[in-house]
């Protein structure tokens, strides 16, 4: 009698980001794909080269886990110094390609090696010592954190090398500051978003955060910062850049327009980065879709080198199977194993698996795990098992989750799925997503900027306003208020919504949708589940889920109120709210909120005259926004904020 393994070695098939490591790795699996990238790697970091290849397979051939195991062995290799390694999922809006390329780098460029330093830290001193001749000691830049004046060697070697790297001031500033180990947390903020608070700002002491106002182009703006820093990291080591899930940005079948941002992204960072690998990961079925959105000339920056991950042999097949099973303690003495090399799967089944052309590392995995099943444990239908992961995944967002870019292509691929028409447009710098119905067109705009970004993106939408009937919507999330110091964003914001009074002469006003945290957290959990089904990546025992299935559960069966009523609002605006949204992102309640943020709980008194508002109307706004304020008393004597724990 043999006891089950309390877990299932075949567990764990997804390999869902290339920073995760996989349970087991076989290397004679797609090895001829290995060795070409660390070759070309190679090549690229001997002679500061450019090098591409573009890398696809079936849905489960490994795409990921490949990227996961050049990783690894880019950080053993024998190439001194150690690549860096950055890994792009991209699940993002085409419009915001490039803004979630910086935001991904600077991430990867915050993680520490293996000696605890970050990065970026250690990219800056390599750099400073090629300048100097030798790196500066923590105590020489100490000194010079405390007194810059005094430690002109140093500060002249730090000009030096932003001159020549072409880093220009604001993100030279940064850079200084996190040499200089401080304000750290701060600088990444700025680092990935181009976004901080203004008193955010001011506390750093220097320019970092400030965006010039005429710039009109996020995603240019973005791509700037990016290249700096990629020429920060090639300045001393190559950069092995990966870029997965392309399918992830598509909003329909027929969409092309992920394809074509990811063509013109590629091909400028293949023609401005030296000592750099390109990898693009993407599903086969997909190559003919990339091919036609992509020109010639561009796609051929994006796949110097080509490489398909073919199906399993049977001698890999054979050498995953025990791989999973050695993985387990208890497994690898089953004398079961002895009797049947090919238990718990059986010859016949395995056979008939090689005999199908999607003979994949996940089908074999999944056709193990299914042995492990018993008859209570049969797979649940397909939209229970969607339910299932859709409530996990939020629970996991739940705290962490802040409306970004990705917001962006949430809602897309939310809208597409509930029956609109959702285009990316090309030409409008003011529009995310023009939603469409018969007779009705939307401009719908995310502005949860902060600081002058938020500024200059209220004002693209106040030059830029619709035509016609066209309907503007702005997207701003409930629990970040507009700052009181921030007078121009109001000026802006009042205009577009006639906030405090009638809208400006010939200005239409427009709807606001203020999505909860909550809501957030759902609107991500669908968007993941969206794009890994269009990269493949989700599965139901055993089984790739397709996108079309995720559609119907999506219009059928996701129960889920704060969406529902999200869509709502963005088709037809709150009932009982006026045009301007109510009270949403009034002065007085973001005055009220921010202060909260601060304070967590006050008397009611307090905040009435720290607000300069009359009671009444302060307790009229506190009832109408309850989700985001909380009361004490009858009438209110407390207020606290909702997201800061009262016992």
């Amino acid at each position: 009698m043999h006891d089950r393994p309390t877990a299932n070695p075949f567990n764990n098939g997804i390999v869902p980001d290339a920073w995760v490591e996989p349970v087991v790795d076989v290397p004679s699996i797609h090895a001829d794909v290995s060795e070409l990238c660390l070759q070309l790697l190679d090549e690229a970091a001997r002679h500061r080269k450019r090098r591409s290849i573009l890398i696809h397979g079936a849905a489960g051939s490994g795409k990921t886990h490949t990227l996961s195991r050049l990783r690894s062995a880019a950080i053993s290799a024998d190439l001194q110094p150690r690549p860096l390694f950055s890994y792009v999922r991209l699940t993002t809006s085409p419009s915001m390609i490039r803004r979630h390329l910086r935001y991904c780098l600077v991430r990867d460029l915050a993680r520490k090696d293996d000696r605890g330093i970050p990065h970026l830290e250690s990219l800056l001193i390599d750099s400073l010592a090629k300048v100097t001749g030798a790196a500066p000691d923590r105590g020489e830049l100490e000194r010079f954190g405390a007194n810059p004046g005094q430690c002109g060697a140093i500060r002249t070697a730090f000009d030096e090398m932003c001159t020549r790297l072409g880093i220009d001031y604001h993100v030279a500033c940064a850079c200084r500051l996190f040499l200089l180990r401080q304000h750290r947390h701060a600088v990444i903020h700025w680092l990935e978003t181009g976004e901080l608070p203004d008193d955010v700002r001011t506390q750093l002491g220097c320019d970092v955060g400030t965006q010039d106002e005429e710039t009109t182009d996020a995603e240019h703006v973005a791509f700037g910062v990016t290249l700096q820093l990629i020429a920060l990291v090639t300045d001393t080591r190559p950069l092995l850049l990966c870029f997965d899930q392309l399918e992830a940005m598509q909003v329909a079948a027929e969409d092309r327009t992920g394809y074509f941002a990811y063509g013109k992204l590629a091909a400028d960072l293949f023609d401005h980065c030296e000592s750099t690998l390109l990898i693009t990961c993407v599903q086969t079925n997909a190559i003919e879709c990339l091919t036609q959105a992509v020109p010639a000339h561009d796609f051929h920056r994006i796949a110097q080198y080509e490489k398909l991950l073919v199906p399993l042999t049977e001698q890999q097949a054979r050498d995953l199977i025990r791989a999973r099973l050695d993985s387990s303690p208890t497994l690898r003495v089953d004398s079961r194993r002895r009797r049947n090399p090919l238990w718990p799967i059986g010859e016949e089944r395995f056979r008939q698996f090689l005999a199908t052309a999607d003979a994949t590392p996940r089908r074999l995995c999944a056709l193990g795990r299914e042995a492990f099943l018993t008859a209570f444990q049969m797979p649940r239908e397909i939209n229970d098992y969607l339910s299932a992961v859709f409530e996990q995944r939020r629970g996991e967002r739940q705290e962490s989750t802040a409306l970004g870019n990705e917001c962006v292509h949430g809602l897309a691929l939310l809208l597409a799925a509930r029956g609109f028409t959702v285009v990316v447009p090309d030409d409008r710098e003011d529009v995310d997503l023009l939603v469409t119905q018969p007779l009705r067109s939307i401009w719908l705009s995310v502005v949860n900027d902060e600081g002058t970004a938020l500024t200059h993106r209220l004002r693209q939408i106040v030059e830029c306003q619709p035509v016609g009937e066209e309907e503007r919507v702005l997207v701003r999330e409930g629990r970040r208020p507009i700052p009181m110091t921030s007078k121009k964003a109001w000026e802006y914001w009042n205009r577009l919504t006639g906030g405090g009074g009638p809208a400006t002469a010939g200005m239409p006003r427009v709807r606001t949708v203020t999505p909860t945290t909550e809501v957030v957290a759902s609107l991500e959990a669908v968007r993941s589940i969206v794009s890994d089904s269009r990269a493949g990546d989700l599965e139901c025992h055993g089984e790739t889920i397709p996108p079309p299935a995720v559609e119907v559960w999506i219009r059928g069966y996701l129960r889920d109120e704060g969406l529902d009523r999200l869509v709502a609002e963005i088709d037809r605006g709150s009932p009982g709210r006026d045009a301007a949204g109510g009270p949403v992102h009034g002065q007085a309640r973001d005055t009220a909120l921010e202060i909260l943020q601060r304070r967590h709980v006050m008397l009611i008194d307090d905040l009435a005259a720290a607000t300069h508002c009359e009671l009444e109307e302060l307790r009229a706004l506190l009832a109408a926004d309850a989700s985001t304020f909380g009361t004490l008393g009858s009438p209110p004597l407390l207020v606290f904020d909702r997201s800061f724990p009262v016992s």
